[in-house]
């Protein structure tokens, strides 16, 4: 889930990517626009099968001074049972 915060002059827009803890390897890659205010689900389809623990990683263009920014958040992964 893509949220965009509520004071955010445009709408957000970047790309998520999905990458493994170790290693590095890029898993999926996708792009995104949210409107202002609101959230979104990006859906993406992993390369390989997910190790136990992914980092999610955002890149958006800055529109500011500030320049580029981004978010990371390291996910734990559960498989559904066979």
């Amino acid at each position: 889930m893509v949220v965009c915060p509520r004071a955010a002059r445009v709408a957000c827009r970047g790309v998520l990517t999905l990458s493994a803890v170790r290693g590095g390897r890029v898993l999926a890659r996708g792009s995104y626009a949210v409107p202002g205010g609101r959230r979104a689900a990006v859906s993406l389809v992993p390369a390989a099968p997910a190790p136990r623990e992914i980092v999610a990683a955002t890149r958006e263009r800055g529109v500011s001074r500030l320049g580029p920014r981004g978010s990371r958040s390291v996910l734990r992964v559960v498989r559904a049972p066979r």
